[in-house]
């Protein structure tokens, strides 16, 4: 039976390719540096319980001689990249003196979202690593199949191996929902994400200009318009607005205007009802308005093409003054022209009445499946597996993968991080790229903290400018039936590519708006867009009953 479906999996890799998101495949764009302190979050630093406390205290690491095999593609210990960086001090071998873990590479990583074939094949195959390195829940059925087909294993037998998880789970419930089955199995070891890595796309417009025409950040979708209007007649400017399309799509990265309708797609949550946006009358009212915008040459005319390289290529050179862009791209824009007038701030979420409070923005999940870790079926040192894991959620754990060796990449000061110039001021790469050979602060099975403590003065202010309350909109990361699984299996993939199509065809005017209620009627019809809302409202129902 698991053959036969893996089999049926590997003739339809495609059907999940559309729930990935749009971002630099999960990876920190580089964004300067400072010598920036922060205080610690203890929302992200587990309380350990009682009970925990005394197991705790009955084990200690290092393992004696352990060694687990892991699907990460290359040899963590590889150090050609990193040739400043003394051997000692290095991340990996650090964690491996730690904990008493040596890991040896098999087998192949899927993407963040994608279960592609290599990975397929592996599972087909039955050779399995000790730890599987996967993003569950988008694989078909769910992390409750891959429970019931034999790949992982549910972790709730071993929570005397794993003390610090348990702890963090329950110190954070909303988090625990989300890595638990709806009986409360747990089945991995997951990638938190902290504010500043939920947050990190959104607006910017050309604050030089601003000032030169007398003109303030636009607040109003109608204050936008008549922005970019009176700056493309000041500049003549090819590209007013520029971002690429794909935005209209991913990480609700088109919310910076959408949330004055407040909506976006696909999916979020309004008054506990899930809602899809294409479906919804003010979204209709949304992509009305940009194709009104595209008519009147206030959009970029390459945007149905362009990618986040030419985007920054065009906000650098001048082309445009408002773009939507990762936050290190935008970044890049202010360093290739430091020296000059060119400053750039952040336009707010648009509102419907100026002096409202945005609403929605770019947003990530804290937890979404991706960069997680489960012990495999294959095991057979489960306690050591699960210890291992475990370190990453404990205090000294969390520091080394969040800031590396104290006294040799951060001190302390109090509770207070500060990173030393090992990092801040190293001759050989970017502090940021820097921080992750000390530590290991993203994409991997832990707490991320402190994401954004290496950002200049500049950035951070760009950053917090998006700050809106998408956490209250946001679809959460959910966990569906085998049953609601194939429903979105069947219908999702077909009605994400019909929407791209659509919506970009009535932006740029090549389908008249005058059709959009035709669109609708065939989502409804020939799409069972109304059957995949079901499953996404049943699923979320549980969700927030848990």
């Amino acid at each position: 039976m698991k053959k036969k479906q893996l089999i049926t999996i590997l003739a339809v890799l495609t059907i999940l390719a559309s729930t990935a998101c749009g971002n630099n495949n999960g990876e920190y764009s580089d964004s300067g540096s400072s010598n920036a302190s922060t205080q610690l979050s203890s929302g992200e630093s587990a309380e350990v319980s009682d009970a925990a406390s005394q197991e705790a205290e009955a084990f200690s690491y290092p393992l004696t001689d352990v060694t687990l095999t892991v699907n990460m593609d290359t040899d963590p210990y590889d150090m050609t990249e990193y040739p400043y960086i003394a051997e000692e001090n290095f991340f990996w071998n650090v964690l491996k003196e730690k904990t008493g873990v040596t890991l040896n590479n098999f087998g192949p990583t899927p993407e963040a979202y994608v279960f592609d074939e290599d990975f397929l094949v592996m599972l087909l195959s039955g050779d399995l690593p000790d730890l599987l390195w996967a993003n569950w829940v988008e694989y078909p059925g769910g992390p409750a199949a891959a429970i019931e087909e034999g790949y992982i294993i549910p972790l709730n037998d071993y929570a005397e191996y794993m003390p610090n998880l348990m702890a963090y789970l329950e110190a954070n419930p909303e988090l625990a929902n989300q890595v638990t089955l709806d009986d409360g199995t747990i089945f991995c070891f997951p990638f938190v994400r902290d504010i500043g890595m939920q947050i990190e796309t959104g607006a910017v417009i050309r604050q030089d200009w601003l000032d030169e025409q007398n003109l303030a950040v636009p607040a109003t979708v109608e204050e936008w318009h008549d922005t970019l209007a009176a700056l493309k007649q000041a500049y003549n400017l090819p590209a007013p607005l520029t971002f690429e399309s794909r935005w209209f799509f991913l990480e609700y990265a088109m919310a910076p205007i959408s949330s004055a309708y407040e909506t976006t797609y696909p999916f979020y949550i309004a008054d506990d009802k899930v809602h899809f946006g294409p479906l919804e009358e003010n979204y209709k009212e949304f992509i009305a308005e940009m194709a009104r915008w595209n008519a009147e040459g206030l959009i970029d005319p390459d945007m149905p093409t362009v990618d986040k390289s030419t985007v920054t290529s065009k906000m650098a050179s001048g082309e445009c003054a408002i773009s939507i862009n990762q936050l290190g791209k935008i970044t890049s824009c202010l360093n290739s022209n430091e020296g000059t007038d060119y400053k750039l701030s952040p336009v707010p979420s648009a509102v419907s009445v100026v002096g409202e409070e945005p609403k929605m923005s770019h947003y990530r999940n804290s937890y979404n499946g991706s960069y997680s870790i489960s012990v495999s079926t294959s095991c057979e040192d489960i306690e050591a597996a699960c210890r291992f894991l475990d370190y990453a959620y404990g205090e000294e754990g969390s520091m080394l993968y969040n800031y590396g060796t104290e006294g040799i990449s951060y001190e302390l000061n109090g509770d207070s991080v500060k990173f030393l110039e090992t990092v801040t001021d190293n001759a050989d790469v970017t502090a940021n790229s820097a921080r992750n050979a000390y530590g290991h602060y993203f994409n991997w099975a832990m707490v991320s903290r402190d994401y954004s403590i290496l950002l200049d003065e500049e950035s951070r202010k760009i950053q917090s400018g998006w700050y809106a309350n998408m956490e209250d909109y946001a679809y959460p990361t959910v966990n569906h039936t085998v049953q609601e699984q194939q429903i979105l299996s069947d219908y999702w993939t077909n009605i994400d590519d019909y929407c791209r199509e659509m919506i970009l065809k009535f932006v740029i005017g090549s389908e008249s708006m005058d059709n959009w209620d035709d669109f609708v009627a065939t989502l409804q019809s020939t799409y069972h867009v109304e059957e995949v809302l079901k499953v996404k409202q049943d699923a979320y129902d549980r969700y927030i009953s848990k």
